[in-house]
């Protein structure tokens, strides 16, 4: 009786349920990293003279139609390091291309089609006559039911569709921005290792991984997860240097594609949730900086973006301005004064912001804030606390003083003080502004009558009347 019938009939020492029972997970992960390695191609290349040499002698024996029987079996197998090679490209040449389908169906060795697998995925061109002719080539010898040691590729095929022109890059695309372990795991497990984790098939999958993020609808299922996902796979984790435009990206020649992808969901309007937009703008603050003093890594983004963005910033600054005040100005300047440009917020019509500190705030900024305050300096008010909030709504320029200044509001873009500056004087906050209240002898107007309402109807009837923008008092007040 064999070993394999004493435990299935319970006989001879051994019973099966004394037989270790090892768990079956580990085992079946250890399994699938064997046959990833074995499938991976860690191949000895060519150096590029010699690449120079085969393409040379490839060239001219495929011009003459005569000489292929001098082409040893070593030139044959590393050919595919020379399809790309131009002037001229032997995977457009017919001749070339007969002889070479002659070679690969007379030797079946998997280290051939190994080999033309890692340049496929490497240099991977799929407008490339010579891509679409390799992309044939593998899925032939994939179907050959013969190749057992091409497993491993013939379930990304089948699972991803790897090597079809059209659904590879996005199969992969899915399979990283669906999976929970990092980008580059994914990759390596499907078997983009070494320099095909930076290659030409995978840039073109993260291509393919922007265009699907950008369409989706962002209250669709699982889309946060995507996004953030997409935004994990987009950052190396190098340190950035801006000044050296260092960006730390993982492709950094698809910066504006990148922004762009990002932001498309919101061009009709829907607003993130908080996790979403905390997302985007930490990431673009920590690989482009804040696009209001920092316009040099946003060069070719579309001004849509900027716009969206600009309000989203705009949101924080006020919030930022507020917290900042409260320790700064007495509270009941601010019970009021808060809740009614919310409203505005809330309406998504304040455009920009940007804040000018006193000297007091701005310490307490900086020592509160460490990443970084983006505000103006205020200079040559009679109170070190003193600050101002400036806004743009529909074309306005409007600047909130804090304690007891006035709200004024600018109708003139050169009049205006302009936004995102480092230093500001007092005049220049303060002059040329328009009359808010028409038989008010000043410009502007001071906060009299807050909890009546009346000085903030009389900013919001101003507002209304030369602007579309129309909020209303009970949306301010409470």
């Amino acid at each position: 009786m064999s070993f394999r019938d004493a435990i299935a009939n319970g006989r001879g020492r051994f019973k099966a349920s004394l037989m270790l029972k090892l768990p079956t997970e580990p085992l079946e992960s250890a399994r699938r990293e064997m046959e990833r390695r074995f499938a991976t191609t860690r191949l000895p290349q060519p150096n590029q003279i010699d690449i120079d040499a085969i393409h040379r002698k490839f060239a001219t024996i495929a011009e003459r139609d005569s000489g292929w029987d001098t082409i040893s079996k070593a030139e044959w197998r590393i050919a595919p390091f020379v399809f790309s090679h131009p002037s001229p490209l032997l995977s457009e040449n017919d001749r070339f291309r007969d002889h070479y389908e002659r070679f690969l169906s007379a030797n079946r060795s998997t280290r051939i089609i190994k080999i033309l697998i890692h340049v496929y995925l490497r240099d991977f061109s799929p407008t490339q006559k010579g891509t679409i002719w390799s992309s044939s080539l593998i899925r032939q010898r994939l179907n050959d039911p013969d190749s057992n040691s091409l497993g491993w590729w013939r379930g990304q095929q089948q699972n991803l569709g790897l090597f079809s022109i059209e659904d590879g890059p996005t199969g992969v695309a899915n399979a990283v921005l669906s999976s929970d372990i990092p980008a580059g795991r994914t990759l390596s497990e499907i078997g983009f290792s070494g320099e095909l984790a930076s290659g030409s098939f995978v840039r073109v999958a993260y291509t393919a991984a922007l265009r699907t993020v950008a369409s989706r609808k962002a209250n669709s299922a699982n889309f946060t997860a995507m996004l953030i996902r997409l935004i994990k796979w987009s950052s190396t984790g190098m340190p950035v240097r801006h000044d050296q435009w260092r960006l730390g990206i993982t492709f950094e020649d698809q910066r504006v594609d990148l922004i762009q992808a990002l932001m498309l969901p919101w061009r009709t309007g829907i607003q993130p949730s908080h996790e979403q937009k905390k997302s985007i703008l930490d990431f673009f603050n920590s690989h482009f900086g804040d696009p209001r003093i920092n316009r040099a890594h946003w060069a070719g983004v579309a001004e849509w973006v900027v716009s969206i963005l600009l309000r989203w910033l705009a949101e924080g600054t006020l919030e930022q301005f507020f917290q900042i005040l409260d320790r700064h100005a007495p509270e009941e300047h601010w019970r009021w004064r808060r809740p009614f440009w919310m409203a505005f917020i809330r309406r998504q019509v304040v455009d920009e912001a940007w804040m000018v500190l006193g000297p007091e705030p701005m310490r307490d900024a900086q020592a509160s804030f460490k990443s970084g305050v983006p505000a103006g300096r205020l200079e040559g008010a009679p109170d070190k606390c003193h600050s101002v909030l400036l806004m743009k709504i529909a074309g306005l320029t409007i600047a909130e003083w804090s304690h007891n200044g006035k709200c004024r509001i600018w109708l003139s873009e050169q009049k205006a003080p302009r936004l995102y500056r480092n230093r500001y004087l007092r005049p220049e906050l303060i002059d040329n502004d328009v009359k808010i209240v028409e038989h008010y002898i000043d410009t502007g107007i001071a906060h009299h009558g807050s909890e009546f309402g009346t000085w903030q109807g009389q900013v919001a009837a101003f507002i209304r009347k030369r602007t579309a923008v129309d909020v209303r008092q009970h949306e301010y007040m409470n």
